[in-house]
């Protein structure tokens, strides 16, 4: 089975694709680039308004400082059931713009995967997903 990876820049991301390649041959992983922060907000003003992109910020720093007090647990957690955060190899590895762009397109194109992983992206298109 032919296993393709489409990923963001998390750890989570990276302990998915460890615990996948214990058992199974991933013949690719696609990062999606994140978008800078002004950049999102600025969208996210236009499409839902002010108010509500300022409850998403304060969700956001809400969830940063529960981040910060969790990052003990967070590493008992790892250790316990042996999560890893190693690098994806370099030789299967592609960071591409945007999850959406032609370039991904292109490599999903050419890998032809059985089956697709999805963690840590921005949406997927449509046009992505078929």
């Amino acid at each position: 089975m032919k296993i393709v990876m489409l990923v963001g820049s998390s750890d989570s991301s990276k302990i998915v694709y460890n615990a996948v390649a214990q058992n199974h041959n991933v013949s690719r992983v696609i990062e999606d680039t994140p978008i800078p922060l002004s950049k999102f907000l600025k969208r996210r003003i236009k499409k839902l308004g002010l108010f509500t992109v300022v409850g998403q910020i304060l969700f956001m720093v809400y969830n940063k400082y529960l981040f910060r007090k969790s990052k003990e647990r967070i590493s008992v957690i790892k250790e316990k059931y042996k999560l890893s955060t190693e690098n994806f190899p370099k030789q299967i590895f592609s960071k591409v713009p945007s999850i959406n762009s032609s370039e991904a397109i292109k490599i999903l194109q050419k890998e032809n995967p059985d089956l697709v992983i999805v963690n840590g992206t921005r949406i997927i298109s449509k046009k992505v997903l078929s």
